[in-house]
């Protein structure tokens, strides 16, 4: 993915790091460094909150229909709602690179795999198949891709053990 610097995540470290005052703040489209995104969106999924939310806000989908079914202003349609979806997608990045099963991107749902190939240029038609595989105690889902998507890429990888671990409790 370049020369973007990544530090894999350790889920464990965001367990209690969720607060009410961040996601108001997320919400709002004010600034948030990536450890406060980290903090929130993997903090998120450990909370009550993601057990008790039709929908998840760090879903893309979610944003586009606040954007065009709820009746935001102009201003957040426009401004507040690519920002914060690019913070969801920067957070994801932040991470890992993808490119092996041990610096697998981290997610929180299944959708933001299909998403972040968006977010990096691959259309759904290169994507092949989907296999879960176990790598060192961690659920690695490799999203095998046809060699002619825009990155040349064969497979990117997610670590989608924090699914397993917040929604199968």
């Amino acid at each position: 993915m370049g020369d973007i610097t990544f530090v894999p995540i350790d889920f464990s470290k965001y367990k209690n790091s969720f607060s009410k005052e961040l996601m108001q703040k997320f919400m709002s489209g004010e600034y948030l460094s990536n450890e406060d995104m980290r903090k929130l969106m993997y903090g998120y999924s450990y909370s009550e909150d993601s057990i008790t939310d039709d929908e998840c806000v760090f879903d893309l989908e979610y944003w586009d229909s606040l954007a065009y079914y709820d009746n935001f202003s102009l201003d957040n349609a426009f401004n507040v709602v690519p920002y914060v979806k690019n913070l969801i997608m920067t957070t994801i990045l932040s991470t890992g690179d993808g490119l092996t099963p041990q610096t697998a991107f981290a997610v929180i749902h299944v959708e933001q795999e299909y998403q972040f190939l968006k977010y990096l240029g691959i259309s759904r038609r290169f994507f092949k198949k989907q296999k879960l595989i176990l790598v060192d105690n961690k659920h690695i889902d490799c999203l095998e891709l046809d060699p002619a998507n825009p990155r040349k890429l064969t497979c990117l990888y997610f670590d989608v053990s924090q699914i397993f671990e917040t929604q199968y409790r």
